[in-house]
């Protein structure tokens, strides 16, 4: 069995997951440079104090908690890039995989109210691909030498990771909306995800219908077809064509961020080797695969043990283990049910000479009152986080940057504000629109104290 396992593999699939993971690095850090002073920094929405220290990954080995500084945050974030660049050209390849494992495993520790799935599936890409050896070809390790040739228990782990994904995807999917067919013409109800030419999609209810059955065919079908022994190449093949398929229709509908790009990447774990002849040269041999990389399969039986323990306990907390190595992750998209509510935010404030303002939220921190735009960008994922009660302590860092910014353009600071949600049900098909309805989620008054903490109000959650 162990011989069997440290069999060396055709390093190719896995060398153009480790390219398309490099610049899908890249491309997130541009994207969240952005909004890096909001989203990062002391002087933004989330301050280091205001994140639980039971999340921060710890923070002595975080550099995201040494310092809240721009200057210093945007370091943070230049060796990222660095080190996402290194594993791209495949320049110390393995080094580099180590690297942007631990920097992605810092960076979704800043600030959860914005990760979203596809900041999970490169976490785990990039741990997985420190046994991989990622450098043995299309790279520049491969240029200046002969390199260990990846492991079978180092596929495995990474094939085994993906399949994860799609089965425990589909497997949450139990809810009502999703076994009546409801669930798609639900989702597209909700502003936050859905693009808007998919309203037109809501007069068909029994399209909708179909593709919220052939989304459920597919991650549940999606590991026995990948795995087949059976006409492998071709079963594989018709696996990762609709898997494509599926998350090229989920772009064209809905906004959810990087997925629809980090799980084609994802699936290059199972390119056939005879696929890529004519494409991509053979690699070389390389050296015998290294017996340590057989330590892969720990981790991804802690991985397996914990998905079956979330499959059986929903509400369980998350694996202490898979936590300090950046391998923990929940797959229940949509699931068991989509959300059921799409929301709006607005702030009212009272100003020291007793008047009110009905909406000072779209002058200062307008990105999480203003209406969708057609791009994904983080603020979605941040409205939706902020409407949950599990967060509504992060509500008291809006609050501070919403009063900062309005005594900033202003000059005079309010006397006080409320943050205030706006919900409307979606509905199954037939039944009337629902009627908005409004809470007032956070009230604080516009004076801070020494550590920068205002008073806060009960919540209040459709």
């Amino acid at each position: 069995m162990t011989r069997w396992l440290l069999a060396p593999v055709d390093p190719r699939p896995i060398a153009l997951l480790r390219i398309g993971l490099g610049a899908l690095v890249l491309a997130d850090i541009a994207d969240r440079l952005r909004q890096f002073h909001t989203f990062y920094t002391d002087y933004g929405m989330l301050a280091r104090s205001d994140v639980p220290v039971a999340l921060r990954w710890p923070s002595a080995l975080n550099p995201f908690f040494w310092s809240g500084e721009p200057a210093a945050i945007g370091a943070v974030f230049f060796f990222g890039a660095l080190a996402a660049a290194c594993l791209l050209v495949g320049w110390r390849s393995r080094t580099a995989a180590v690297l942007t494992w631990a920097f992605l495993s810092a960076l979704g520790a800043r600030n959860e109210l914005v990760l979203n799935g596809a900041d999970t599936v490169m976490r785990v890409l990039a741990f997985w691909l420190i046994f991989a050896s990622p450098g043995a070809a299309l790279s520049v390790d491969a240029r200046r030498g002969a390199v260990a040739a990846p492991s079978r228990a180092a596929l495995i782990a990474l094939q085994a990771q993906v399949a994860i994904i799609y089965a425990a995807a589909g497997l949450h999917k139990h809810g009502d909306d999703w076994l009546n067919g409801t669930a798609i013409y639900r989702v597209l109800q909700i502003g936050v995800y859905a693009r808007s030419w998919t309203r037109a999609l809501l007069d068909h209810p029994g399209l909708c219908a179909f593709f919220t059955y052939a989304t459920l065919a597919l991650e549940l079908g999606f590991v026995p077809l990948v795995l087949s022994p059976f006409r492998r190449p071709l079963c594989r093949a018709v696996a990762i064509g609709a898997a494509c398929a599926l998350h090229l229709g989920i772009f064209f509908a809905m906004r959810v961020g990087n997925l629809v790009w980090v799980m084609p990447v994802a699936l290059c774990a199972f390119i056939e080797p005879a696929w890529l002849a004519r494409l991509v040269p053979p690699a070389s041999p390389g050296t015998r695969a290294q017996r340590w990389t057989l330590a892969a399969l720990v981790p991804l039986l802690l991985v397996f043990s914990d998905q079956w323990r979330q499959l059986k306990e929903p509400e369980s907390k998350r694996g202490v283990v898979l936590a300090r190595v950046g391998l923990q992750q929940q797959w229940p998209l949509f699931a068991p049910n989509p959300a059921r509510y799409d929301h709006r935010f607005t702030a009212r404030a009272l100003t020291a000479d007793g008047s009110t303002i009905d909406d000072v939220l779209s002058e200062t921190l307008p990105e999480l009152s203003a209406p969708p735009d057609a791009i994904y960008n983080r603020w979605l994922k941040a409205r939706t986080s902020l409407s949950r009660r599990a967060h509504s302590p992060y509500l008291g860092g809006v609050g501070r940057l919403v009063c900062l910014r309005w005594k900033e353009a202003h000059g005079a600071p309010l006397a006080e504000m409320t943050i205030v949600l706006h919900v409307r049900s979606s509905v199954a098909p037939g039944e009337a629109l629902a009627e908005e309805q409004h809470f007032d989620l956070w009230r604080q008054p516009c004076v801070f104290s020494a550590d920068g903490a205002g008073a806060a109000s009960e919540r209040a959650s459709p």
